[in-house]
């Protein structure tokens, strides 16, 4: 399924990663999944350890166990098993990288697939399937400025962000890699270029 859109943002991390302790989590509404409230520490390093802690009362913290949550590195989001109880205040232990925009793009393209794989039931005359993995790929397409991209070719940690709708932060955002990138000069206009990409990890679809 492909999905197409007029506004996207490529960054790029800055600097090392940088460990912070006891940052607040904001609930986004459903009281499963909490934001880290910081805006400047939502990219997180996969490599660095992350610890969630919870308080009834605001002075006393207990450690919440990691098989109860899931993280989600882009965004720096945690996302609970189950809906947690609305007095509970959460705070996280983590490492988010400084991260500035190095491109923004007029138009670009996602495409969203789901492998399968056969799985026919003996007798019964029709094949069946079974999903397994998901993956995502699509072109970023900006008026040209320098080498940038050449040069980041094969990079599989850029910061990926395309927008449905800027105004309201509607958005896909995951961490990618660019396989492509093509350069277009024409004889009576702008140059342009177009890069391809594929996603490295989950890709997801925000609206906050």
């Amino acid at each position: 399924m492909a999905k197409q859109g007029f506004l996207g943002a490529i960054k790029v991390k800055s600097g090392p990663s940088v460990a912070f302790t006891d940052v607040p989590l904001t609930d986004s509404g459903d009281q499963t999944t909490y934001i880290v409230s910081d805006e400047t520490k939502r990219y997180w390093d996969r490599s660095a350890a992350v610890t969630v802690e919870k308080s009834s009362d605001g002075t006393n913290w207990t450690t919440v166990p990691a098989s109860d949550y899931k993280i989600e590195y882009v965004g720096g989001r945690i996302v609970f098993n189950a809906p947690q109880v609305s007095t509970d205040s959460f705070r996280v232990d983590a490492a988010a990288y400084p991260i500035e925009t190095i491109v923004a793009g007029f138009e670009w393209s996602l495409d969203l697939e789901q492998e399968v794989q056969d799985t026919p039931t003996f007798g019964d005359g029709w094949n069946d399937v079974t999903p397994t993995r998901k993956s995502g790929s699509g072109s970023f397409s900006w008026y040209w400025a320098n080498g940038t991209f050449f040069e980041k070719l094969g990079d599989d940690d850029l910061i990926i962000i395309l927008y449905v709708d800027e105004t309201n932060n509607i958005r896909y955002e995951f961490t990618g890699a660019i396989t492509t990138d093509s350069i277009e000069t024409p004889n009576d206009g702008v140059v342009t270029e177009e890069l391809e990409f594929m996603a490295n990890g989950e890709i997801y679809y925000r609206e906050s």
